[in-house]
């Protein structure tokens, strides 16, 4: 008990200390939006509802939604890291078309105080000879090493994503890290690191002094909602008529760093005072200040500009939000939202 007290007092003392901060925080990321590409609210929607249908299949033990082995075996790769947008890889005529067809593996080797870059092989979906002999026509062409075959067709940027950093949400895999790789005539140029960092992920991990270990970890993504959970009901008038409830929303952030929240699902149908208290939360939201939460990566190198939240509404305590990276949702067999494994503060 004396514990929970002294957390309780660290946290209390924490959220008043960085509540000046949060009101000024304006990060990098929005520069991002002009050279990349941002998934879209309809798509995000799209995203619950395909995501959903998979889960039922899941629960009757039928088709499962697609694992990351699945996903990356559209994927080429880079060493340790997923190649996310190809660009100029199938430049040369004998890969060009066959960006559907052909995985490839590449590789970067110091040349000469120089970072080369090299395709090692080609694995083809459907015919291996095929892929044996454009690999042949390519080393004939541009010669061979031990090191692979130099990719001195290739100038323009590479996307990847370091596959350990991925972690699942919904049907999709997503992080906060990428690398953008400046290629000229098969050599790297320069190389760019994103990594996404909104407020809410840099308070996070102040309270657990440390910035080690994985990105997405429970205790971080906890700590998130927790101080989402407590400015949203800060400016919130609980109606303590309304009865307690179940819903899924999606938080989506605008270009400007500005989130609005949405219903996408919800175990019940509503009555009236439930709807006029999402309203509420969703005016609540609008007044937040901008950049509480940060841009992700998906799998195909787009920006990833929202969040699955588990909301529950309780009458005496307001409202309790829960990031799906931290949770497993599904429909049972009777229709219902359920859930387990969930961290809240």
């Amino acid at each position: 008990m004396k514990r929970l007290l002294l957390h309780a007092i660290s946290l209390i003392v924490f959220l008043v200390c960085n509540a000046q901060t949060r009101m000024s925080y304006i990060p990098e990321a929005q520069q991002f939006f002009i050279e990349t590409d941002t998934v879209g609210i309809e798509e995000m929607r799209a995203l619950w509802t395909t995501s959903l249908s998979s889960a039922k299949k899941d629960y009757s033990h039928a088709e499962k939604s697609p694992s990351f082995q699945e996903i990356l075996a559209k994927h080429d790769f880079m060493g340790s890291k997923v190649i996310t947008k190809k660009h100029s890889l199938y430049s040369c005529k004998e890969l060009k078309g066959m960006e559907e067809k052909l995985i490839g593996y590449w590789g970067v080797e110091i040349i000469k105080d120089k970072e080369k870059l090299y395709l090692k092989r080609i694995i083809s979906r459907k015919d291996t000879t095929e892929a044996i002999n454009i690999y042949k026509k390519l080393a004939k062409k541009y010669g061979e090493s031990p090191e692979g075959i130099p990719a001195d067709w290739v100038s323009g940027q590479i996307i990847t994503m370091y596959r350990e950093s991925a972690c699942k949400y919904l049907n999709t895999h997503v992080s906060r890290y990428q690398d953008i790789s400046k290629i000229e005539k098969g050599f790297v140029t320069g190389i760019c690191s994103r990594i996404s960092s909104g407020l809410y992920e840099r308070e996070a991990q102040r309270e657990r002094f440390t910035i080690d270990g994985f990105w997405a970890d429970e205790r971080s993504i906890a700590l998130e909602t927790f101080l989402f959970s407590h400015d949203v009901n800060k400016a919130f008038l609980k109606d303590k008529s309304c009865k307690p409830f179940l819903s899924v929303m999606l938080v989506y952030i605008e270009k400007n760093g500005q989130a609005s929240i949405e219903l996408l699902d919800c175990n019940d149908s509503l009555n009236q005072i439930q709807k006029n208290n999402i309203k509420l939360l969703q005016k609540s939201v609008s007044e937040l200040p901008a950049w509480n939460f940060e841009m992700l990566y998906d799998i195909h190198g787009r920006i990833f500009p929202g969040r699955y939240m588990l909301a529950r509404f309780f009458p005496i305590y307001g409202w309790r939000f829960t990031d799906y990276l931290n949770v497993e949702i599904h429909k049972t067999a009777e229709g219902n939202l359920s859930y387990d494994g969930i961290s809240i503060y």
